[in-house]
């Protein structure tokens, strides 16, 4: 079930459009269930604090995941970046601050100097994804930029590796090991942490 807020009524169809394949992208994915049992292996081991990053290292990855099958349905990325903002505006009606941003991904062209290891396991020269990614992430990270203009809190970490020439992706579709997430999550802290300290928007 696919519960949606109590405005989508009036919802143009092409953020409608966007939200649906988002949304569905994640029942085919089956990330209720997977993050259900993810959240119930933390709470029975709560006391481990690489457990809760780990969890939060899929709750990321799953909406890039998502995000990355709706470019691929062709949901265009200024429609996409429309519902972003309306998002935004969303979370921030309800005192929540909304922060957006754009995972790295071996496909991105010279995002990072791969290893051997990754390219035998984490590059496929063939995969669906290779081909969306190289279409779609120029068009987001323009749409980024625009979002920035419009007060969403978006930061483009489809760089963050480039100056890592460390293995990091562990399999064809985008996902990184531990040093990898750890990475991210230094670079998301400071995105946040330099919000946090400006001036309230």
């Amino acid at each position: 079930m696919i519960v949606l807020p109590a405005d989508s009524e009036g919802w143009p169809d092409d953020r409608l459009s966007s939200v649906l394949a988002h949304e569905i992208a994640h029942v085919c994915r089956y990330d209720v269930l997977i993050q259900s049992a993810a959240y119930l292996v933390c709470a029975l081991f709560w006391f481990a604090p690489p457990l809760w990053l780990a969890y939060a290292a899929l709750l990321r990855e799953a909406e890039t995941c998502c995000d990355q099958r709706v470019v691929e349905m062709g949901v265009y990325a200024p429609e996409y970046a429309r519902t972003i903002v309306e998002l935004a505006r969303l979370a921030g009606s309800n005192g929540i601050r909304y922060y957006h941003f754009l995972q790295p991904n071996q496909y991105v062209v010279d995002s990072k100097p791969l290893t051997a290891t990754e390219r035998a396991e984490a590059w496929v020269p063939t995969h669906p994804y290779r081909r969306a990614v190289e279409t779609a992430y120029p068009a987001l990270a323009r749409a980024g930029q625009g979002l920035r203009g419009l007060g969403v809190r978006f930061t483009d970490l489809s760089a963050a590796f480039k100056d890592h020439p460390e293995p990091l992706y562990i399999d064809s579709c985008c996902h990184v090991n531990e040093r990898g997430n750890a990475i991210l999550a230094d670079l998301m802290f400071q995105a946040m942490s330099s919000d946090l300290a400006a001036p309230q928007r």
